[in-house]
């Protein structure tokens, strides 16, 4: 009962929630680990709003609020009105950016609601802090368990201690675990040495401080330790100076006791045994695993600025793309990035291929949230959330030299630690973007610019109106709860469909090699018994018994094989139907249309299912697995990789053409509807882009409409003497071989160079120049070559400024054009022959000269026998 009446039960409610908020998840649901959180944090709220509005019965309220709350509040109509260019640009993605353009509209409630209900008690505000150290204790336990073990006590196994991403806890990555680490460290800094602390809470606090800083180093965030550091001088000096201005003779009496002084000896002990610990061998490194002042040095990595420049630049170009002028005043719309980064970061790596042809990255978001603002909701939110940051330094600058209170002038300023720490990591990554880490951030910044620690401005409402606000948020949040459960049983449906799927490939390698492998190691040993020469009866009922214990053993596998095969085609069948129900959730989670294309095509299951009868069907989307997919696409073309805004395809007019001419034969039908799957898989793709940029399926496509192709090629040597379906073949190939030629053309746009960090990236160039040179037949030998010079002068310059860099070694396109140039002699071409020679000797000439310089340089490279190969080719030709 005492504790109730301390504590009204909203403050109870939100205690309990910021406890267990870190941890709320079911471990088999997660693929991304905050989505569940994001769906707890709106249920809460929106079940609080609701609380709230019944329990309003004053005829007035009065509400404080400083200038940051409606600096926030304009960043929350800023993300709402992006959702302008989100439904004009890409109608598609609209229901994702809704969905957290609303759920920043909470957030931002959330703001006041938190600045009101604990800013009205310090002790509300130190009893909330001690549940989120509490809530870093335990992430920091569970960190060292992942490090030192692989294992958490959630998840249980947790992969290999030695990779730096197993340290990854309930928050998913281990640069949001340090940036929470480091959120928390001043707030056990501040139980530690505060006047109100008891003995256990002060020894709670120290041994806090010590996990969460190993943690912190463990993770090995560079702008964490960057900040950390420099958070520290900022408490350190202005805590100094606002204590001396307002000190006392009991507060200085205070700071010589041994209550203020132990703790504050021990935290400096610790971080100064911990540091030098992580920069010798030591157990607490795993022997010197993670070197902290290594990844000091990393900060100043070339590469790495590269990298994360090209991310920034990406969120710039979209808010400033001139064929999208609005982009500027209210973005490209609240979380787009992802879906348009690989279209602008081409256009930036086109103007500076030396700085940027190494430094792609597939980045799903800008890491660095200020420019993200920027190019997702223009100047508007940008404007907002520079105003706020600096509105939150204004307020520091007011407030602390005012602070006579000594435990409030301590909590402030560690405050100002914590923050700091959330401000330039912002800058290099998103910790805003997930939980724990929005809701610690908020509700320090939330109570920061209450009451408790200054001024603040106060309006009065009155009962009504603040029941109609209510009103308002409370069905915001049913509408957000319900589009996160959507979200969240996307990323469910997503994960039970892909386990499926990865089965699909493990039967198959058990069908296709792990039997007959078995079964013709037991045909060898039949083979050998029955040519055995037998010398007596005895012998040969001996050999016969054998040969029958073997063929059993054979029949034993065959039928196994037979139960795979069956396995694998329920396993797809259950994959489709999951990526499926994974899209009707959100048809904004492209990366189940990713999945489902590749189904769309998986031979021999999908052509098991259809009806190859009624394939015009098929074409004419009339089935669920085509739900999701666009027939044209209706928005701004420029930000899609299109060619045209037609998106479905197909080759109905030859179906019936030869259904007709061939009085429905099966095996005909069977080949178009092979051909056809292909194009059903190439328009999900397509389709796909709307909300999942993803890299490989540009090479995918284009490698599809060869095969496609080629199929056609089949068709053509069977039906050469019926004009009409010639014609209509002779069409299909020129749609097919331009579309190969259109989508290999954008693989090497928006990726030219990257194989320092994607290895298979390396031979794009070469496959597009055999793949292109397969087409001689169809357009000509003297194309084909002007075709394959083309390429290799855009890999040439691929290969030169990848070589500053990295490397740049063209030795497999060079063993092509030998081969090339060979096979033209042979054949009559010596003039395409010599032309070839003279262009690519000609192309490659500075990646000659560039890889003989670092031969000379590092004769003893890995990569001599490769270089040395590519320059016995150059000089032949040459």
């Amino acid at each position: 009962m005492n504790v109730r009446s301390k504590y009204p039960a909203d403050i109870m409610a939100m205690g309990v929630f910021f406890l267990v908020l870190p941890f709320l998840m079911v471990p088999s649901w997660v693929y991304e680990y905050s989505t569940q959180k994001h769906l707890v944090f709106a249920l809460f709220y929106t079940a609080m709003f609701f609380v709230y509005l019944f329990k309003l019965n004053k005829e007035k309220y009065e509400i404080s609020y400083s200038l940051n709350h409606i600096y926030f509040s304009l960043f929350g109509l800023a993300s709402v009105f992006s959702l302008i260019n989100v439904f004009i640009q890409n109608k598609y993605y609209f229901r994702y950016s809704f969905e957290v353009a609303l759920y920043i509209s909470i957030i931002v409630f959330v703001s006041y609601i938190l600045t009101n209900r604990f800013g009205k008690d310090f002790k509300f505000i130190e009893d909330a802090l001690f549940i989120f150290l509490i809530t870093g204790f335990i992430i920091g336990v569970d960190g060292l368990l992942n490090k030192f073990f692989g294992y958490d006590i959630f998840f249980g196994k947790y992969g290999d201690p030695s990779q730096r991403i197993t340290l990854r806890t309930t928050i998913g990555n281990p640069n949001f675990v340090s940036d929470y680490m480091g959120q928390m460290i001043p707030i056990g800094i501040y139980f530690a040495l505060s006047k109100n602390s008891s003995l256990l809470k002060r020894v709670f606090s120290i041994i806090s401080i010590f996990v969460m800083f190993w943690v912190l180093l463990f993770a090995q965030t560079r702008s964490i330790y960057l900040s950390f550091f420099l958070g520290m001088a900022i408490f350190a000096i202005f805590f100094s100076i606002s204590f001396l201005k307002n000190k006392n003779d009991e507060d200085i009496n205070y700071i010589k006791s041994k209550k203020f002084l132990i703790p504050m000896i021990l935290i400096i002990l610790i971080i100064s045994f911990l540091l030098i610990m992580f920069n010798i061998p030591s157990p607490f490194n795993k022997g010197g695993e993670v070197v902290a002042a290594k990844r000091f040095e990393a900060i100043t990595s070339v590469s790495s600025w590269d990298e994360r420049t090209l991310s920034w630049l990406a969120a710039v170009e979209q808010w400033k793309d001139p064929n999208h002028l609005l982009n500027r005043f209210i973005g490209g719309g609240i979380v787009t990035y992802p879906v348009y980064a690989v279209r602008y970061m081409a256009d930036i790596q086109a103007r500076n291929p030396e700085k940027f042809y190494y430094a792609w990255n597939n980045f799903k978001r800008a890491h660095n949230d200020y420019l993200q603002v920027l190019g997702e909701t223009g100047l508007f939110g940008f404007i907002s959330i520079m105003l706020l940051l600096f509105g939150l330094i204004t307020v520091f600058f007011k407030r602390v030299f005012n602070i006579k209170d000594f435990n409030k002038l301590l909590m402030f300023n560690l405050f100002a630690w914590s923050l700091t720490i959330v401000a330039i990591h912002s800058a290099t990554e998103f910790p805003m973007h997930l939980h724990p880490n929005i809701m610690s951030a908020l509700f320090i910044i939330s109570v920061a610019v209450s009451e408790q620690f200054g001024e603040t401005k106060k309006v009065s409402i009155s009962s009504k109106t603040l029941k109609s606000v209510f009103v308002v948020f409370f069905i915001i949040g049913i509408l957000v709860s319900f589009l996160k459960i959507n979200s969240t049983a996307a990323e469910i449906y997503f994960k039970t469909a892909n386990a499926e799927y990865m089965k699909i490939d493990a039967y198959q390698n058990v069908v296709k090699n792990q039997i007959p492998n078995i079964i013709n190691q037991i045909d060898t040993q039949i083979s050998k018994l029955k040519n055995y020469k037998v010398s007596n009866p005895l012998e040969l009922q001996k050999i016969s018994s054998e040969i029958q214990k073997l063929e059993d053993e054979k029949k034993k596998y065959l039928n196994t094989k037979r139960e795979y095969e069956n396995k694998a085609f329920e396993s797809y069948k259950k994959a489709k139907e999951y990526f499926l129900k994974s899209l009707k959730a959100n048809p904004a989670f492209g990366k189940s249309g990713f999945y489902l294309a590749q189904l769309l095509a998986k031979t021999p299951y999908r052509l098991m299912e259809i009806d190859y009868n009624k394939l015009t069907d098929y074409m004419d989307m009339k089935y669920p697995e085509y739900d999701f997919m666009l027939k044209k696409f209706e928005g701004a073309l420029d930000l899609m990789p299109y060619s045209s805004s037609q998106i479905r395809f197909t080759i109905k007019n030859l179906y019936l053409l030869l259904k007709e001419k061939t009085n429905g034969n099966p095996e005909v039908l069977q080949a178009l509807a092979y051909i056809q799957s292909l194009q059903d898989e190439i328009d999900q793709l397509k389709s796909n882009y709307t909300s999942f940029n993803e890299k490989n399926a540009y090479r995918l496509i284009s490698k599809l409409n060869v095969i496609i192709f080629q199929n056609l090629n089949n068709l053509e040597r069977y039906f050469n003497e019926d004009k009409n379906i010639v014609e209509e073949i002779e069409k299909l190939k020129k749609h097919y071989y331009t579309q190969f030629v259109y989508w290999y053309d954008k693989t090497i746009e928006i990726l030219p160079g990257g194989w320092n960090r994607f290895p298979e990236w390396e031979d794009v160039y070469t496959e597009y120049m055999k793949i292109m040179f397969n087409f001689n037949g169809y357009i000509g030998m003297e194309k084909t070559i002007n075709n394959i010079l083309k390429i290799a002068e855009k890999e040439a310059k691929a290969d030169y400024y990848m070589m500053k860099k990295t490397r740049g070694i063209p030795d497999k396109s060079f063993a092509f054009f030998e081969d090339l140039y060979f096979y033209l002699k042979s054949n009559g071409n010596s003039e395409l022959a010599i032309k070839l020679a003279e262009h690519v000797t000609k192309f490659y000439s500075e990646v000659y000269n560039y890889n003989l310089l670092y031969l000379e340089r590092y004769p003893d490279t890995r990569y001599k026998s490769r270089i040395e190969n590519f320059k016995r080719v150059y000089e032949f030709l040459k």
